[in-house]
């Protein structure tokens, strides 16, 4: 505490003389050769000190604090079935960190750096892994993540498990479907870059490219029921996933 003058020692003087002793649950010992020069003043020779008293009891209240590990949520999904706009939709709804390769492999194209390369089928993967760097580091730090990407293949899948697993984070993988192929497809017609060196597939593209089916349990939604059915399921599957971890946590307390 400051030992200087000012209407606030005067006051703390006054109410500790009220309360020998104790002030609002703590031990409190003060000098008996504090001097009040004037009722706006006061000066004291000795340091006031307040310790917290500590009980058993309170110890244990902090010690039992449930925590919870930061979830990474891993989309995939052909181009155009709404992976993004689901994707912004969620981390606004759980304030998580929204991680979009399209963001990544367009400023490494603008970089010239792709090029330099000898273009993307000579580094296919290169957006990918700086995206799973990406994503330690916020799931390290404890910030939820929502991976934004087509992740076609068991090997990005394994990949993005992998970066879940070395960060000690929950994962839950979901695929974005759009049952309705003439809306699917309406979409990708439409569309257009909002990204400097994205370049948006055609719908042969999107009929062509290879997406692998999922063997592994996944959580599906369909975006042709509309998005914010689809952003309840997974918000529901988040919760739960996160509910669960908490009980182990405090199970694994209390023992």
């Amino acid at each position: 505490m400051d030992t200087g003058s000012g209407p606030y020692i005067g006051r703390q003087e006054s109410r500790a003389r009220s309360t020998p002793g104790r002030l609002r649950g703590t031990a409190l010992s003060i000098s008996d050769h504090a001097q009040i020069v004037s009722p706006r003043r006061c000066v004291v020779d000795r340091v006031i000190r307040c310790e917290p008293r500590w009980t058993s009891s309170t110890a244990r209240t902090i010690e039992t604090v449930p925590t919870r590990n930061a979830t990474l949520i891993a989309l995939s999904g052909l181009p155009g079935v709404g992976k993004t706009t689901l994707a912004r939709r969620l981390s606004s709804e759980i304030n998580a960190v929204h991680l979009r390769l399209d963001t990544i492999e367009a400023a490494l194209t603008a970089s010239g750096m792709v090029d330099r390369a000898g273009g993307w089928t000579a580094v296919p993967d290169a957006g990918y892994r700086v995206a799973y760097a990406l994503a330690r580091d916020h799931l390290e730090a404890g910030h939820d993540v929502i991976a934004d990407s087509v992740n076609p293949l068991s090997i990005t899948r394994h990949a993005w498990s992998n970066c879940a697993q070395t960060a000690h984070a929950e994962l839950l993988d979901i695929e974005v479907i759009c049952s309705d192929r003439a809306l699917h497809k309406r979409r990708i017609e439409t569309r257009t870059s909002d990204l400097d060196g994205l370049t948006v597939p055609t719908w042969q593209q999107v009929e062509e490219r290879t997406y692998e089916p999922w063997l592994a349990p996944v959580l599906r939604v369909d975006t042709a029921r509309g998005i914010d059915q689809a952003v309840e399921v997974i918000v529901a599957g988040f919760r739960g996933l996160t509910a669960e971890t908490q009980t182990l946590d405090r199970n694994s307390i209390t023992r």
